[in-house]
């Protein structure tokens, strides 16, 4: 009450409305809140000192600001109701604010208590969960560390699974819980999308089991819908049954803006498929010097062939593929029915283009769907 509004800061008043509202607060749960205040009782005292007062929660000791020096600048480390509507400048300043600490000898309070603030000037040895060091001011049951919840383990945490959800396992204070794990797969019940069904859950989290996943490892299963989980595409969003990677660098044909890593751009390149980097053109055709012929012999040069080499005597459409290597039967298919949906695909064009009749596109199409390509 001294401090209340010194420096015509009113930060005392602050902390003593937010811990007595924390207290009250508890009614009707069965519980009883408490806000307790040593004020100046123990500002003389050396280090160490016993408060029986506190006796009812544990043992606890403290040192005097008397002892430590004066302790003016206070720090908050971590996440409690208790602290809702406090900073650290409402709790500094008040012409010696922190008259007694804990904290400078192990155990000198219960395990079940932790920091919620701490006076950073003096000598304290207390290290706080950001790293910040000094007395520890303020104590409280219930405490959220500060990185709880971030996935890593700091101080304080005996786990962090991420989230601050009680129940599965780790607490939403970062404490070890037991859990049931019905499949024990490590995950709880309580969070376990694919619980007595799937040891292994659902790694891409994308709600169904990675037993019945067709795609176990890609959350958009296909996002581009060319029959190849985006896991291992090498164009998960643009559409590349084939796979193809002329330059083989691990970056598909239909997605890839330099298709032979000459440093020049597909669109702008008069050799996309060889390495031309001075785009000579001694002919003045528009076929770059690298590659001004028809390596496979299939009527298409090789500036224009999408498919080289395409196997000698195969039909091939006006960019140079064949069936065969629009629909190769060794690729990473998601199911049979893809390998079949892509034959039935290309051949309808190659009937419309005039590149196959009817009846042999129809003796194709039965050949594709008695394979076990995409088995």
């Amino acid at each position: 009450v001294f401090h209340y509004t010194y420096g015509g800061v009113y930060g005392a008043g602050v902390l003593m409305d937010r811990g007595i509202a924390f207290a009250t607060a508890q009614q009707g749960t069965g519980r009883t809140g408490a806000y307790i205040t040593l004020s100046c009782y123990y500002h003389f005292v050396s280090g160490n000192t016993h408060v029986p007062f506190l006796d009812g929660f544990g043992t606890f000791s403290v040192i005097g600001a008397g002892t430590s020096g004066a302790l003016d600048y206070v720090h908050i480390v971590a996440t409690h109701p208790a602290l809702t509507g406090l900073t650290d400048a409402y709790l500094s300043n008040w012409h010696n604010s922190v008259h007694e600490s804990f904290g400078i000898a192990v155990n000198s309070w219960p395990s079940d208590f932790e920091v919620l603030a701490v006076a950073q000037d003096g000598w304290g040895n207390f290290t706080a969960p950001d790293g910040v060091t000094g007395y520890p001011y303020i104590l409280a049951r219930g405490v959220i560390p500060d990185r709880c919840g971030n996935g890593t383990l700091d101080a304080n945490e005996e786990c962090d699974d991420g989230n601050n959800i009680d129940h599965d396992g780790c607490s939403a204070a970062c404490n070890r819980e037991a859990c049931t794990d019905s499949d024990g797969d490590g995950v709880c019940d309580a969070q376990d999308l694919c619980q007595g069904n799937d040891l292994f859950g659902d790694p891409d989290q994308d709600g169904i089991c990675s037993d019945i996943d067709a795609c176990p490892n890609d959350p958009m299963n296909d996002d581009d819908g060319d029959g190849i989980c985006g896991s291992v595409d090498n164009c998960p969003f643009v559409a590349n049954p084939t796979q193809q990677d002329v330059d083989g660098d691990g970056l598909g044909d239909a997605c890839d803006p330099d298709w032979d890593n000459d440093g020049v751009a597909n669109a702008a390149d008069n050799c996309p498929y060889d390495v031309n980097p001075d785009q000579a053109d001694t002919d003045h055709d528009g076929a770059g010097n690298a590659c001004d012929s028809d390596y496979d012999g299939d009527g298409v040069i090789d500036s224009q062939d999408a498919c080289l080499p395409t196997a000698t005597g195969e039909t091939v459409n006006s960019q140079g593929c064949s069936l065969a290597q629009l629909c190769p039967c060794v690729n990473n298919w998601k199911n049979h029915g893809a390998y079949v949906s892509c034959n039935a695909r290309q051949s309808t064009a190659f009937v419309n283009a005039g590149l196959m009749t009817q009846a042999q596109k129809d003796a194709w199409m039965s050949q594709a769907g008695q394979s076990s390509c995409g088995q």
